[in-house]
């Protein structure tokens, strides 16, 4: 799918099948979904902060365990790594920012995140609790 906003259907469509398929219940399939989202919605603000536009593309792959999941995100992109910038947003919000938002969002839904750089390829790896 490409890494945009506009793919938040499809990836929330995803989500839901995959929770579904796993009989996950209300409260986890709404920590799944939400760190989802904002997963995908911090790579794609890391595109339109410094990335050159283009054809980027992201794709995600879902693993079910006991105790909850394990999505990855996988994008061609430049920007900073959102694992140290989660680390960097210290106590006290940037009440402005979407960014920091977001990545406080990503923070409280998953259990962990785990950001990969490599030559112009980004791969976030979320782990939530069902």
């Amino acid at each position: 799918m490409p890494l945009s906003p506009d793919s938040l259907r499809a990836l929330d469509e995803f989500v839901v099948g995959f929770a579904g398929k796993y009989g996950w219940d209300g409260e986890g399939r709404g920590r799944l979904r939400a760190a989802s989202e904002e997963a995908l919605l911090s790579l794609a603000r890391q595109e339109e902060d410094g990335s050159p536009a283009g054809d980027r593309r992201l794709r995600v792959v879902a693993r079910n365990d006991r105790t909850g999941a394990i999505l990855e995100f996988s994008a061609a992109t430049d920007a900073g790594n959102l694992e140290n910038q989660i680390v960097l947003l210290g106590d006290i919000p940037d009440l402005e920012s979407k960014r920091d938002l977001s990545l406080r969002l990503l923070r409280h839904y998953a259990s962990s995140v785990k950001h990969q750089q490599y030559h112009n390829a980004d791969v976030v790896t979320i782990r939530v609790d069902r």
